[in-house]
């Protein structure tokens, strides 16, 4: 009959507008929010390049810190040894000759055997001084036939150098001092920074020692720093440079000097040094060539000073390379949307098919109900409700009713579906940033009014970049999943929520007390770890590892969002600069 047609062909097409408008709808709503992301996501990309050099000059210069506290160890530790070595020597010889030679044989008997004492690793040299100021054995030199008063010697910073030393013989029995002497093996007269160790010998109130000039090691340590540091390859065009405060250059882009030479660009290395007056290191930004090229570019770098060695360490990024990167993401989210795309096209005619069957079989039982059919189609479409089947007399229409509401179904399923593409991570099928950035506002709000406290937890994955250049991306894209399956492991309560908010950057969202906070997230580092994924450019582990920056805070104490995700942040980067493989939570 004329009139179920019409009724046909209306249930089709307000089903296949509805459905039409949620797919256009859902497209539209994408792209309109990545544009408006767009400069976000340069900005955040741009901060997150930044980090990556401040990062590096950081593991740098805490590693040239590192190395510089073993050196001043182990020759602490070296000189300790040998000095109590001649004091068991001067004792032997003291106690072995008391009862049958005089007090001045002895003194010569002790002074020759450590004038002559030598070692097979180095020219150091043993000193003995009276603490009244008397030179016993000094720069190699046995002064017993005449009184050599040094009592009052000063080195070029004018420091007392024999009463400092025997200020801490007869005080402290032992102890170190730093002064500045000439080498007694060298002709000319400058004096060089001289670390020694003293000991009280009490018999004849000395103090016996030995120094190491500390120029000599320095300048080893420094070489084999330079050569490390020339070694570091970042991708596209980074590297590290380092320069002298004195205008050398060191290592220039990227390669170690075979001698220093003056910095061929003044002017850039005078914002250098103006920027590394800042104590914690800072950015400044320039144009500068990259390597084998005479073109220049816009640059940010990180610069920090290393005062100990009077070096500037700088690491940065090519602002070119960051819009090409931009571009890159912005051609893979285009991917991704046609992909999902096809997908939807695919289900939406499949719906449409459906829909078509549906109504066809439908038309075929409309009877003397169908105002009331009718009446219930229209609210189930306006309201997006089931049709009430009790109202309808005829089993026909039973079905035919049923059949409308799977239909509806399927339309609502399609925009739940629709919406999880929205907010789901394709590669994880974690919660991806832009949920992120909503979950966090509405988490705060509930802490809040619940007084309760939150907790937020950044980690990501050591030396990530490092494992895709060894074993690639599609490697690298499984280690990421294998991550996601031990969160979403740990994160099943319904307070919990894991994200994925960048590259191998993770968030999770709990509620857990703050007590039990630091178990819930080693549990998780030791899953990661426990997962034996192999990676041999780690620099903690011979396998996948990860480190994690957390914070939890009462809800009346989150002054906002940017504040909170950016102390987690911090702490991440604490947990790195400690080495990684670690949490920091405060």
């Amino acid at each position: 009959m004329e009139l179920s047609k019409s009724i046909k062909k209306f249930i089709f097409i307000t089903a296949f507008s509805s459905i039409l408008l949620a797919f256009f709808t859902s497209i539209l709503f994408q792209y309109n929010s990545f544009n408006s992301d767009l400069n976000h996501l340069k900005k955040e990309f741009t901060e997150q390049k930044k980090r990556e050099a401040k990062n590096e000059v950081m593991m740098i210069t805490s590693l040239i810190e590192y190395k510089e506290k073993l050196l001043v160890k182990n020759l602490n530790d070296k000189l300790k040894a040998r000095v109590n070595q001649a004091y068991t020597i001067a004792m032997n010889i003291y106690n072995e000759n008391i009862s049958i030679k005089s007090e001045d044989e002895i003194k010569f008997l002790i002074a020759k055997a450590l004038k002559d004492l030598r070692f097979k690793d180095d020219n150091n040299y043993f000193f003995i001084n009276s603490n009244k100021g008397q030179a016993i054995l000094f720069n190699k030199e046995l002064f017993f036939d005449s009184y050599f008063d040094i009592w009052n010697l000063k080195d070029i910073k004018n420091r007392p150098v024999i009463q400092d030393q025997s200020k801490i013989a007869l005080e402290q029995n032992e102890g170190f001092t730093i002064h500045s002497f000439i080498k007694p093996d060298v002709k000319d007269k400058t004096q060089y920074s001289k670390l020694s160790y003293i000991k009280l010998f009490e018999p004849f109130d000395w103090h016996i020692g030995m120094g190491e000039y500390l120029d000599e090691l320095r300048k080893k340590n420094k070489e084999e720093l330079l050569n490390w540091i020339s070694t570091l390859k970042y991708e596209n065009s980074g590297y590290t440079f380092v320069n002298s405060i004195d205008g050398n250059s060191l290592i220039f882009e990227g390669k170690k000097l075979d001698k220093p030479k003056t910095h061929p660009y003044p002017i850039i290395l005078q914002q250098q040094l103006e920027t590394s007056k800042n104590l914690d290191g800072d950015f400044f930004e320039y144009k500068f060539k990259k390597p084998n090229s005479i073109e220049e570019f816009e640059k940010i770098s990180f610069v920090k000073r290393y005062g100990e060695y009077g070096w500037i360490i700088g690491c940065g990024v090519y602002l070119d390379e960051i819009n090409a990167e931009i571009k890159k993401k912005e051609l893979i989210f285009k991917q991704n949307i046609q992909k999902q795309l096809t997908s939807i096209f695919g289900i939406f005619l499949l719906i449409l098919i459906a829909i078509y069957f549906i109504s066809k079989k439908m038309s075929n039982f409309i009877n003397t109900n169908i105002e009331n059919l009718i009446q219930a189609f229209t609210k189930a479409s306006l309201e997006n409700k089931n049709i009430d089947t009790e109202k309808l007399t005829y089993k026909e229409f039973v079905t035919l009713g049923n059949s409308l509401n799977k239909t509806l179904e399927v339309k609502n399923c399609l925009e739940k579906e629709l919406k999880k593409l929205s907010i789901t991570d394709e590669l994880t099928q974690l919660f991806n940033r832009r949920f992120f950035n909503l979950k966090i506002e509405e988490e705060i709000n509930r802490a809040k009014r619940e007084n309760k406290y939150l907790c937020l937890i950044i980690l990501d994955i050591d030396y990530f970049k490092q494992y895709n250049d060894t074993y690639g991306h599609q490697k690298g894209d499984i280690v990421l999943q294998e991550v996601t399956k031990v969160l979403k492991s740990r994160t099943n309560r319904a307070s919990d929520f894991a994200f994925r908010i960048g590259g191998e950057e993770f968030a999770i969202i709990t509620n857990l007390e703050k007590e039990k906070i630091e178990q819930f997230i080693y549990s998780i580092k030791n899953d990661i770890e426990n997962l034996k994924i192999e990676h041999k450019s780690s620099k903690v582990s011979s396998y996948i590892t990860s480190s994690f920056g957390a914070l939890c805070k009462l809800g009346e104490n989150i002054k906002n969002s940017d504040e909170f995700y950016k102390e987690a942040d911090d702490n991440l980067y604490e947990a790195k600069k400690l080495g990684r493989n670690t949490i920091c939570i405060k």
